[in-house]
């Protein structure tokens, strides 16, 4: 393809842990709604990656700023050091067309890392990571590094001479190094450092102590929503399979997340794994439960999977209570049953 902004980048190995979306496909979370969300996250850090056969792409936003779009066509005889063309973010919906997307959130200095070694011009250093880290440290370098050994490669994000943040092998597990690179930052950072947290002005203010029936009454929302999440989570596993489950409810998740905010995966409230929920803050009752229940119903549409037809009969007599109050039981009898 032609390059638009004829510059080059690479592709680095980045962190993978910050998952918000994994694989969604863009015929059922169409790139102007998936992009449009992230533009409306004045805090959102990290990166969108695209994957079309041999075709990969990738975005790059810091505070809600979107810094750049990259694009890999890959070959049998691509190498690490191959150069990939930057392009704009049009040609990067046009060719990817229908495709399976994945979303990461990075540490603001670390998504500034990743993105500016990108698009700098490596340096090679010897294949010593003592020798290396000693100079890097000294000399108070920031960007990140590349080692490619003979059991694994790793990337380290450096700021100021210290490592910041890694993915891939360890130290210890990449054998002999065969191969070092770095890829200066600029350094020209437009948030602030945790060492000028102090600058900014931020006080705490005391509030009064909550009564004791305050607690009680608090402590009690927050076991029932616990049971919601569970109640839940039993019925996503007679449900269907969990990859699939799992792929439907983070893109039911991400449109419903304007009506229910603990949806909202950059909140990172409500967090799904295979077909597993797991609440990760606390959110009221009364907030969680509709929020579970229209999620549910739409990631079984998303899967064409039909509610009236479930072996759900065995949790309806076990768990009556919860059965009722998450709303699931009232849906049964609109499907019929």
């Amino acid at each position: 393809m032609q390059n638009a902004l004829a510059m080059h980048g690479r592709w680095l190995a980045l962190p993978k842990d910050g998952l918000i979306l994994s694989n969604i496909r863009t015929r059922y979370l169409p790139w102007d709604i998936l992009l449009e969300e992230l533009e409306m996250r004045p805090q959102f850090s990290g990166y969108l990656e695209v994957k079309n056969g041999l075709q990969s792409g990738r975005i790059f936003w810091q505070n809600g700023v979107r810094l750049a779009v990259l694009m890999q066509e890959r070959s049998a005889r691509a190498t690490i050091t191959d150069l990939w063309w930057q392009v704009e973010l049009s040609d990067l919906t046009l060719v990817s067309g229908d495709v399976e997307v994945s979303v990461f959130t990075l540490e603001p200095l670390v998504a500034q890392l990743a993105f500016e070694g990108s698009f700098s011009d490596a340096r090679i250093l010897e294949p010593s990571l003592s020798s290396a880290y000693s100079r890097l440290s000294q000399q108070r370098f920031s960007g990140v590094v590349f080692a490619l050994g003979s059991a694994g490669k790793s990337s380290s994000f450096w700021w100021q001479g210290q490592i910041v943040e890694r993915c891939g092998a360890t130290d210890e597990d990449l054998g002999e190094v065969k191969i070092l690179e770095v890829y200066p930052s600029s350094g020209e950072l437009s948030f602030p450092t945790l060492s000028s947290a102090d600058a900014l002005g931020v006080g705490l203010t005391q509030t009064p102590e909550p009564s004791s029936s305050e607690v009680q009454s608090s402590q009690e929302d927050s076991q029932q929503a616990s049971q919601l999440v569970g109640f839940f989570n039993s019925a996503l596993a007679l449900s269907g399979p969990a990859d699939v489950l799992e792929r439907a409810w983070r893109s039911a998740a991400l449109e419903l997340s304007a009506d229910h905010p603990c949806l909202d995966p950059f909140a990172d409230e409500v967090r799904i794994e295979g077909n597993r929920l797991e609440l990760l803050a606390d959110v009221p009752f009364d907030e969680l439960q509709p929020a579970l229940l229209n999620t549910y119903r739409m990631a079984l549409e998303r899967s064409s999977i039909r509610l009236g037809l479930l072996p759900l009969d065995n949790l309806k007599q076990q768990q009556r209570r919860l059965w009722t109050l998450s709303g699931l039981g009232k849906v049964f009898e609109l499907s019929g049953r």
